[in-house]
């Protein structure tokens, strides 16, 4: 049963918390008076599914940036050491392992990933 959020605006959380210049004592009693009044609104929390699938998005983001990271880093290295590449093929499958094994330009180092 999802429960609709009630919501205040800024000026009523002001209103009900005070002005701006509180400490942490004072604050923790006004908000302790806004539960026993029953002015706080509550708060909504998305269901289960919902999160699960946002935290394989984050996890999928992240894989994503790491990889473009890792293309852009294997093209700079190619044309930091004058390796002559097809552009537009680099990042498809198979053709990095195909230029590693057919050019003549690539160093030894680079081969074995030691640069």
């Amino acid at each position: 049963m999802l429960q609709e959020a009630e919501l205040s605006g800024e000026t009523d959380s002001e209103n009900n918390l005070g002005g701006s210049s509180t400490n942490d004592r004072i604050d923790a009693g006004k908000i302790a008076d806004c539960l026993r009044c029953d002015f706080l609104p509550d708060c909504h929390r998305a269901p289960t599914a919902i999160r699960e699938r946002r935290r394989i998005l984050r996890y999928r983001t992240l894989v994503m940036r790491q990889a473009v990271q890792m293309k852009n880093r294997i093209s700079g290295l190619l044309m930091e050491t004058g390796v002559s590449y097809n552009k537009l093929r680099l990042h498809r499958v198979g053709y990095f392992e195909q230029l590693l094994a057919t050019s003549e330009e690539i160093s030894d180092s680079i081969r074995r990933g030691t640069w």
